[in-house]
């Protein structure tokens, strides 16, 4: 699981200013707490999500309070501010939907299918070697996972730009979770 996710699961405003326009802000906070270290990159911080047993995982949970709280201080909406930058997205979105209508423009779709068809490639590539035993050099097999990585981006954003994105969904569980648990 992305350790970005494992911070949304615990601590759901932490986790979405992870993926928001606060994201710097929510990063120097883990580090402080995790770490000790405020200005930790997002590699140690990765690694020290990911290092917590599942019962400490739980201490994420008591830092929720903390940053609300920080962020308050700070003069920082989050609710404000994550709802802006996903309406700034959807509207982005609809204009390149609405300009690829408008000219017929195929480019996207073209696009669509080569990440789609390469990320498939990468992905049957790397089961071929698992499977025949095969061993790599370090440096390709890095080199496959992070071409792996940047591929599911592609297709993820492909997948967002013509289905539309699950963000309003994200969103409506949280809210549906906040409702359930003020029970």
């Amino acid at each position: 699981m992305d350790w970005k996710q494992i911070v949304r699961d615990a601590a759901p405003a932490v986790g979405t200013a992870l993926f928001g326009p606060a994201g710097g802000a929510a990063l120097a906070f883990l580090g402080e707490r995790l770490l000790g270290k405020p200005e930790a990159g997002e590699a140690e911080i990765a690694a020290a999500v990911r290092g917590l047993p599942p019962g400490e995982r739980l201490e994420l949970r008591r830092l929720e309070a903390d940053f609300a709280a920080r962020m308050t201080a700070l003069g920082l909406d989050l609710e404000r501010l994550n709802a802006q930058h996903a309406q700034l997205a959807g509207q982005d979105r609809a204009s390149a939907r609405e300009r690829q209508a408008r000219l017929g423009d195929r480019t996207p779709q073209v696009l669509a299918y080569l990440y789609t068809g390469a990320f498939f490639l990468v992905l049957g590539s790397q089961l071929a070697f698992g499977v025949f035993d095969l061993r790599l050099n370090d440096k390709v097999l890095r080199t496959l996972d992070i071409t792996m990585g940047v591929l599911f981006a592609f297709v993820t954003a492909s997948k967002d730009y013509f289905l539309g994105s699950s963000a309003g969904s994200v969103r409506k569980t949280e809210l549906m979770g906040r409702a359930n648990g003020a029970r």
